[in-house]
């Protein structure tokens, strides 16, 4: 194939090889789309794993189609080799390593959300654990003093708490 020569020639490289990396990525995007669509419940797991293979083999099959383009039609495209299949190689070999990256990154993003979710969970169940006891003392010195001064109110207040008790086991 024949070697850039000139500004113009770059260029076309350049929005050629845009194509082709907006191909790739779109291609990747509308599948990893519909297989959120077809597995709405499906496990991160599964959808790292499809969109990492869809990506390989987006860009297997888009690199494939713009050399076998750019080769009939005579294209000043610079390939490192006449060869389809090395060419091939090279591309997925970069999208691996990049995919890996990305996949990488989303795996500890949600990892992050996932224990920072935790963490509040925990925070809030041990203040929780702390509201309790300071409640039902309370509740306990409130009755204690009312049975001295009004004995109706003291014994409504221990149907109330036992009512607030039952209703908070019950959840």
């Amino acid at each position: 194939l024949a070697q850039i020569t000139s500004l113009a020639e770059l260029w076309r490289e350049l929005l050629a090889t845009t194509i082709v990396i907006q191909t790739i990525t779109m291609g990747t995007y509308l599948s990893w789309q519909l297989i959120q669509w077809l597995r709405p419940q499906s496990s991160l797991n599964f959808y790292l794993l499809c969109g990492y293979v869809t990506a390989l083999v987006a860009t297997a099959a888009v690199t494939k189609v713009t050399f076998d383009y750019a080769t009939a039609n005579a294209l000043p495209m610079s390939f490192s080799t006449d060869k389809v299949g090395i060419h091939i190689i090279r591309n997925v070999a970069m999208c691996a390593i990049a995919g890996a990256l990305a996949v990488h990154y989303l795996w500890v993003q949600h990892e992050w959300r996932h224990n920072l979710v935790r963490e509040a969970e925990a925070r809030i169940e041990a203040l929780q654990a702390r509201i309790r006891p300071h409640f039902l003392f309370n509740a306990l010195n409130t009755i204690a003093m009312l049975t001295r001064s009004n004995p109706e109110a003291a014994e409504e207040s221990v149907e109330d708490l036992a009512d607030l008790f039952r209703a908070s086991l019950k959840k």
